[in-house]
């Protein structure tokens, strides 16, 4: 019987400011499901972790992949830092798997690139996984908020640091 393990479906969520992002793998180099949820006023966290959920229930990943974020070490908000322990706590009672990889992950994954920023591993992504590369968004400018589009892109980062860590556990 072939081991599934190594393609098992794989959901990476990024939260942000907007929203989040999502990418679905069936592998390192299959994205099967992507996209970004945006929202906006009041309730923003509850209407966001609906979104999870039900995206979660559709798609029926075997593993779960999130940011880890330390709040006294982050430089995100308050209210993503809540909505990640909020997803977290729901994570821990669902059953799946779940794997938790933090900014300095991500870079150490995509240390290779001569420079591991999120443009950079947004770039590189497209390049090794080209059905992203038409999502890319335009480098930020300093006085510009980060595009939404940015999230998939980060969410793609997360899973393939997954995938990358499990490679070097197997």
């Amino acid at each position: 019987m072939m081991d599934r393990r190594r393609y098992d479906l794989v959901f990476s969520i990024y939260l942000n400011s907007e929203g989040f992002g999502w990418v679905l793998f069936e592998g390192p180099s299959y994205p099967v499901e992507w996209g970004t949820v945006r929202q906006q006023g009041k309730a923003k966290n509850a209407r966001c972790f609906q979104k999870a959920v039900e995206l979660i229930e559709r798609l029926r990943p075997d593993v779960i992949v999130v940011e880890k974020i330390v709040a006294a070490f982050s430089n995100r908000t308050a209210r993503v830092v809540k909505l990640s322990v909020i997803l977290e706590t729901y994570l821990e009672g669902l059953g799946i798997p779940f794997f938790r990889y933090s900014r300095e992950d991500i870079r150490k994954a995509f240390g290779n690139l001569p420079s591991p920023s999120k443009d950079g591993i947004a770039e590189a992504i497209s390049k090794s996984i080209p059905v992203l590369f038409r999502f890319v968004p335009p480098k930020r400018k300093p006085w510009k908020s980060q595009d939404a589009r940015m999230g998939l892109f980060d969410a793609a980062a997360l899973a393939l640091t997954h995938f990358q860590n499990i490679d070097a556990q197997q």
